[in-house]
């Protein structure tokens, strides 16, 4: 299962450097309610809500020591289903989810981040993971 999780440069920083996330993550992943609040059931939307509502969970994680124009970190990160439970709480957004274990960066299928001044609505930037390094320079 993909899933998304919010971070924040320190945290990116030491995927990088550790090789690993430690669990539990919280996370957003295609869920029910994810497609009911989309009402759609076009993969690439509903990746693209759950990759949406990770950045405004990172956003709530800024560091100001972070660069000035990285304001939302996400990974995306590809999980066995049984290391996901659905957040089943009313006041949870639809698609939050929890990854019990910890997760390797080789695991990680990408990362995104804000470039330059990007707004808060705008998309965020694709990077490999073997960009990691010159991406936290």
């Amino acid at each position: 299962m993909r899933v998304y999780v919010p971070l924040a440069i320190a945290e990116l920083r030491a995927l990088a450097t550790t090789r690993r996330l430690p669990g539990p993550l919280e996370a957003y992943a295609v869920t029910s309610p994810l497609r009911v609040r989309v009402g759609s059931n076009d993969d690439e939307e509903l990746e693209y809500a759950a990759l949406t509502a990770a950045a405004a969970a990172s956003r709530a994680r800024f560091d100001p020591g972070a660069p000035e124009d990285v304001r939302r970190i996400v990974v995306a990160v590809d999980v066995p289903d049984a290391a996901v439970i659905t957040v089943d709480d009313d006041a949870a957004e639809p698609g939050c989810v929890v990854v019990g274990r910890s997760v390797s960066l080789a695991q990680v299928a990408s990362v995104h981040v804000d470039t330059g001044a990007a707004a808060d609505d705008e998309d965020l930037a694709w990077y490999a993971t073997s960009e990691l390094d010159d991406l936290l320079g």
